[in-house]
């Protein structure tokens, strides 16, 4: 006797290759990453229940057990190698963190189908803390890099505050980069530095890592036309997604405690 219905296998059978597919396709695209996910996962649900049904239905309840560890472990093991190719970084860490458990769980089973009936549970335990240390291990690795990255831009912008000033009692207005003397020793600088957003020559510092990003778009890089005001930005995308990290400074010293736009919460 089935725990499903044949018409209802065929349909989860169905459901569940049409929701794989078309997962797959979003995961190709970058903006999708998220919807293929879910439409991914919801499809290997749908298909994992039906062979779980189908298998189940015809074994005796130990071997029952032995088909779930497998399935689950199959399941968790497909499931982490697609959140592995995904680019949204919390999706690789649960890929990551998927297949750990998934392998510890195909452990288990080869464990129980040799009769050691205290061995199975060993791989489960583990497995559990094991796949929870990648993920949490991987959040925290990433979260004090990206921090980190954002100390150039807060240094750099407090050093051009204080070239500024010094500028500013001896010429009695606020110059361009290439005036005030502020130059990067190396070209290892993340971040895109601009005084101004007119191009001309010593308004702005590329950066030497990674590409050269778009002014700030919550404050703009200027110096006023009196040359009494002056907003010096930093911005660059310090990890693998499309968010834009922004920081400015300006005469008065704001705004160096917090980004205009922070790309630290991880995606």
């Amino acid at each position: 006797m089935y725990l499903l219905s044949p018409k209802t296998l065929a349909i989860l059978r169905i459901v569940g290759g049409v929701l794989l597919v078309a997962g797959l396709a979003a995961l190709a695209v970058e903006e999708l990453v998220w919807l293929g996910f879910t439409l991914t996962t919801v499809g290997l649900v749908c298909l994992g229940v039906a062979y779980w049904s189908a298998k189940r239905s015809e074994q005796s309840p130990v071997r029952k057990s032995y088909i779930s560890l497998r399935s689950l472990g199959i399941f968790l093991v497909i499931f982490g190698l697609l959140g592995m190719v995904a680019t949204a970084y919390v999706a690789n860490l649960f890929g990551r963190s998927s297949v750990v458990l998934g392998i510890f769980f195909l452990l288990s089973y080869w464990g129980a189908t040799r009769g050691w009936r205290v061995f199975p549970i060993v791989p489960i335990v583990v497995g559990l803390f094991a796949s929870g240390y990648v993920f949490s291990a991987g959040m925290s690795k990433s979260h004090y890099a990206i921090l980190a990255r954002q100390a150039e831009a807060r240094n750099n912008l407090g050093m051009i505050w204080v070239r500024e000033q010094e500028f500013l009692q001896k010429h009695k207005r606020y110059g361009t980069f290439e005036e005030i003397g502020f130059v990067l020793g190396s070209k290892t600088n993340r971040y895109t530095y601009r005084i101004d957003v007119s191009g001309k020559p010593g308004t702005m510092i590329p950066a030497g890592i990674g590409p050269v990003t778009p002014d700030n778009t919550v404050v703009s890089a200027a110096i006023s036309s009196d040359g009494q005001h002056f907003t010096a930005t930093a911005t660059a995308n310090i990890d693998a997604d499309a968010t834009i990290d922004q920081w400015h400074v300006n005469d008065a010293k704001c705004c160096l405690d917090r980004a205009d736009v922070s790309d630290v919460q991880l995606r």
